[in-house]
């Protein structure tokens, strides 16, 4: 072992249990997406680069300082960790011994940290430097994305990349995906690349396999595509591009039929697939696929009340969520190493289902079952569970007060929201609140006045038509000692 790798027994300590936990095989979808390949290297670099070794170190002291022994005092002595892990990845960066990769792989774990730490904006500077190694690696052979409109159906990227590149390009793309969903009127980051015809293909003999990479690639392009349309969510239907109108219908239409082609090709597997844990990774995509699926065809809409329409896609995301959480190969999975997952998996979805699917029992259920997961990425079950809880109030305060109280004495929870008290905005702000310092974070809420009016004067910017507040939220863990 080289000097510089020389470390001592807590960093040694604190780097295993980083890998324990990040490679841990939640959802059991460590064959998809690249997820394996970047296993593989985060192991084997582990040992053999400095800058992925300290940055492994980096997060295992954050993650026991903050998950297992939850204290908020241990986080003060992990700033000499960090501040060796980023001198380290710079060294790296500039030198690149081992080649890309390791600086690639260093970055995206001290993203993770800040996360864990609920600094999502220096997680986002981590997570731009990790793109850019990756794309910079690989740039001669992408197209400059630039040339072509997010509208366009021809906007797919040309790669050609070796095995191990397209496999970290993929798991890339996947760890994106919160980039689009966390933060709001924010587009992926890395170009997408999207071949529809994969839909038209057969699957086999590697089905699920396939299916996953193929709605990797189709989850992304959606995302650059609903942020094009969200700039004229609140505008006349006139001023509403042409050619991005028809993408959209393109993304709605390949989303159905993904979800289609992969329902009926699960229904023929063998029986031993609706058994095992194929059936559980097989509903964690079909989760994000329906949630992006009422994402991508509301966006454009400035009425809250037309999520209304998805009450059936709704009502499948809090089943097949329950299915998984409550399988057996769940349940035997958690451990004190669960509680933190890289890659998307159902936290979005059900806190997206929470917000808008305005059933009072079946947003309750969604928030139960998004209070049983761990974190991941930026997605932390605790925070956006009280974050749900408090929108849910607000929504159903309001429109009790505004109703014959009589009419839902017997049933408080099937009150019907009108368009004037649902939340238009509900979101953290990731730049207020320190955990370490055990300062509040803040939670923007929004109402808007009178959407017809709103839609017609032209001028949805202004503070007239709008309702907007902020409240305080702790950052803590529940019992978190200071």
């Amino acid at each position: 072992m080289s000097s510089e790798l020389q470390r001592d027994a807590g960093s040694l300590r604190y780097s295993k249990l980083c890998l324990e936990v990040l490679l841990h095989n939640k959802y059991n979808t460590f064959s998809f997406n690249g997820q394996s390949t970047f296993a593989s290297f985060l192991t084997q670099f582990s040992s053999t680069n400095v800058a992925v070794s300290t940055a492994l170190a980096t997060f295992g002291a954050i993650y026991e300082a903050i998950i297992l022994q939850r204290t908020q005092s241990g986080l003060s002595l992990t700033s000499i960790q960090y501040c060796k892990a980023l001198a380290a990845l710079h060294k790296d960066v500039a030198l690149q011994s081992h080649g890309p990769i390791p600086s690639f792989l260093a970055s995206l774990v001290l993203a993770a940290a800040h996360a864990l730490q609920r600094h999502y904006t220096d997680s986002l500077t981590h997570l731009h430097g990790a793109f850019t190694v990756l794309t910079n690696s690989i740039t001669p052979r992408i197209q400059d994305s630039s040339e072509t409109s997010p509208a366009s159906s021809n906007s797919s990227i040309s790669m050609v990349m070796n095995t191990y590149q397209s496999e970290l390009y993929s798991f890339a793309q996947s760890i994106d995906l919160h980039t689009a969903t966390y933060v709001l009127h924010r587009p992926p980051e890395l170009p997408s690349f999207f071949d529809a015809a994969t839909l038209n293909q057969s699957w086999d003999p590697t089905f699920l396999e396939t299916a996953c990479h193929v709605l990797q690639q189709l989850l992304h392009r959606c995302y650059h595509v609903a942020n094009a349309v969200s700039h004229y969510k609140y505008l006349p239907r006139s001023r509403f591009p042409a050619d991005l109108m028809l993408e959209q219908g393109r993304c709605i239409a390949y989303l159905s039929q993904w979800l289609a082609k992969c329902d009926d090709g699960f229904r023929d597997r063998p029986l031993s697939w609706t058994q095992s844990s194929c059936r559980q990774t097989y509903l964690v995509h079909r989760v994000q696929c329906l949630s992006t699926l009422i994402h991508l065809s509301s966006v454009s809409s400035p009425y809250e009340m037309n999520y209304d329409i998805y009450t059936t896609y709704f009502e499948q995301i809090i089943r097949n969520a329950d299915e998984v959480l409550g399988s057996s190969s769940f349940g035997s999975s958690q451990s004190s190493t669960s509680s933190f997952r890289v890659q998307p998996g159902l936290a979005q979805a059900l806190f997206f289902t929470s917000l808008e699917f305005r059933d009072g029992v079946q947003r309750r259920r969604a928030i139960e079952l998004l209070s049983k997961l761990g974190m991941e990425g930026p997605w932390n079950p605790d925070i956006l569970c009280r974050i749900a809880r408090r929108a849910v109030e607000i929504e159903e305060s309001n429109a009790l007060s505004a109703s014959s109280m009589e009419e839902y004495v017997h049933a408080p929870l099937k009150v019907e929201i009108p368009e004037k008290f649902r939340l238009h905005g509900c979101g953290i702000d990731s730049e207020a609140g320190d955990l370490e310092a055990n300062k509040n974070g803040t939670v923007n809420f929004s109402l808007c006045v009178d959407v017809d009016y709103m839609v017609n004067s032209e001028d949805h910017e202004n503070h007239r038509h709008w309702i907007i507040w902020a409240e305080p939220i702790a950052l803590s863990l529940p019992g978190m000692e200071t």
